[in-house]
């Protein structure tokens, strides 16, 4: 009974048409990627050293603090939600006060407990600031790689880090600097994709959940809850795809190994 063998690993391989340069194969087909011959470029490996050290920062600790803020944003969020609720219900009336030309009504005052303010800027917005660092210093040392390698390079690995502070060019400008890490046919696109729409969704139960507060602070903090799932599970998701991401790059690189082996063709291309 004859088996079919494995088909090859995702990687660079001598060019089976017989062109002296290294071809793409994505593990089921040939793509159009070529590198030509050479020994390996040291400015390449600075680039891959540099984006290692930035995943594994963000792996051990910037996933770990992005988490923390998580969860200590959702629990203060879920206590200020009578708060909120009521600054929109007198956003409400000062405009249809405005409209009508009448007086504004008083602003309610907020009262925050001390442990609030120090939980916040003590816990919170540390964290989230230090996991954002780390979050855009990976994207943008990954990036240089991507470009390095020819898989991708749009846009480039500045615009890319920048699109995420720029009003409605961060609903698409950051997915295409992630989509361009990898290879077009790349399966890690579709994790990629997935992280997107988690994060959207993330985004709009926060703001779904303040505007429900007007109507029902019960149903605001169900919605909070869903929120926290989800933002879990995208920070779960999000460390298999960073590691993912440095196997793709390691596997793109021409090594002095593959070197070494001459125009050798994978088996079952």
């Amino acid at each position: 009974m004859s088996t079919t063998p494995p088909s090859p690993p995702r990687g660079w391989y001598p060019d089976p048409g017989g062109q002296e340069a290294w071809r793409w194969w994505d593990a089921e087909r040939w793509t159009e990627e070529l590198q030509p011959f050479g020994e390996p470029d040291p400015e390449l490996s600075k680039l891959l050293a540099s984006e290692e050290e930035a995943r594994q920062r963000l792996v051990g600790l910037g996933l770990v603090l992005m988490g923390l803020a998580v969860v200590g944003s959702a629990l203060l969020s879920s206590i200020s939600l009578e708060q909120v609720a009521s600054q929109l219900h007198w956003a409400r009336r000062a405009w249809s006060a405005a409209l009508h030309q009448q007086s504004l009504p008083a602003q309610p005052v907020i009262d925050q407990p001390s442990w609030q303010i120090v939980l916040r800027w003590v816990l919170v917005t540390p964290s989230e600031i230090f996991a954002v660092v780390m979050f855009l210093r990976y994207q943008f040392r990954a990036a240089k790689v991507a470009g390095r390698l020819g898989l991708g390079g749009r846009p480039r690995p500045g615009l890319g880090v920048g699109g995420w502070f720029i009003p409605v060019a961060n609903l698409w400008l950051p997915l295409q600097a992630w989509l361009h890490l990898v290879t077009p046919r790349s399966h890690l696109r579709s994790r990629i994709w997935l992280l997107w729409v988690i994060w959207i969704l993330a985004v709009s139960s926060s703001l779904g959940a303040s505007l429900l507060s007007m109507s029902s602070l019960a149903g605001a903090r169900i919605l909070l809850g869903i929120c926290l799932a989800v933002e879990l599970i995208g920070i779960g998701l999000l460390r298999s795809l960073l590691l993912a991401l440095g196997e793709a790059h390691q596997a793109a690189t021409p090594t002095p190994s593959r070197l070494s082996r001459g125009p050798q063709t994978p088996s079952r291309l």
